[in-house]
């Protein structure tokens, strides 16, 4: 097997490679920002002759299926800055604490990540530095300006609908939030009384947690803004009628929980 291109001297990226991040900014935007960690699925050039298989990188395990689409049509819905990762979560993932041994995963969901066996500390931190980094610190950037800064955060993400070895997962969606369940709640109510049909779940699947999250604890949470996280499960989101009506009910249900709690939203 090759091995990973010693990076002690160089840069992971290079010119051929796209920027980490894609930001969207819009006029006088609202006050919520829309984020997405796992939008996109790329490998830089130096790490694709390691690269799992090509059916492996469409799947959940490389990037949530669907939620780059889901993004861009809530934020246009709700006149909102975006900020999303081309890189996928194979390469390393933006939602997990640096010390997490799921933040550049040697297996995941029972599949070998071949260019992530045998990381060192300095190839990791590589891909820290030009990736997690870059992507963070826009999603800082934006928060932190004086002129119309957000005050809640939302993160787009979707799920599998079951993993390897694994029953099925029952619910449909799954609404996270810690600091600020509420909006969890809220949301979870209005999308029943719109679609019952549907399983809508809060914190069910996935929770806020200081070991397996980062975005939400460090972007909301620990900068007092409102956070919520929204996991819709991929199987939802197959065609781009099925992902357009989902968005725009989703930024409906957002526009109406924001409305009750932010001033001038």
């Amino acid at each position: 097997m090759p091995e990973l291109p010693n990076l002690n001297n160089n840069l992971l990226l290079t010119p051929d490679d796209p920027h980490p991040v894609e930001v969207f900014r819009v006029e006088n935007p609202s006050p919520v920002l829309i984020v997405c960690d796992h939008a996109g699925n790329a490998v830089p050039k130096k790490l694709q002759q390691l690269m799992p298989k090509p059916e492996d990188m469409h799947r959940h395990i490389a990037i949530d299926v669907g939620a780059r689409a889901v993004a861009q049509i809530v934020a246009r819905a709700l006149n909102s800055n975006l900020i999303m990762q081309r890189y996928s979560r194979l390469v390393i993932d933006m939602n997990r604490p640096l010390d997490s041994p799921e933040l550049c995963p040697e297996v995941s969901d029972g599949t070998p990540v071949p260019f992530n066996q045998n990381l060192t500390d300095n190839q990791k931190q590589s891909r820290v530095a030009e990736i997690f980094e870059a992507y963070h610190n826009s999603i800082a950037g934006v928060i932190g300006e004086s002129e119309n800064p957000p005050k809640a955060l939302v993160a787009i993400h979707s799920f599998t609908p079951s993993l390897r070895n694994q029953p099925p997962r029952f619910w449909h969606f799954d609404l996270i939030s810690r600091a600020a369940v509420v909006l969890a709640l809220d949301l979870r109510d209005f999308l029943q009384s719109k679609r019952p049909e549907f399983n809508y779940g809060v914190n069910e699947i996935f929770s806020v947690s200081d070991s397996s999250d980062y975005t939400l604890r460090t972007h909301a949470e620990n900068r007092g803004l409102l956070g919520l996280s929204i996991e819709t499960r991929n199987d939802l989101l197959t065609s781009d009628t099925d992902i357009k009506n989902w968005a725009d009910l989703l930024a409906n249900g957002l526009h109406g929980i924001f409305a009750d709690r932010i001033s001038g939203f």
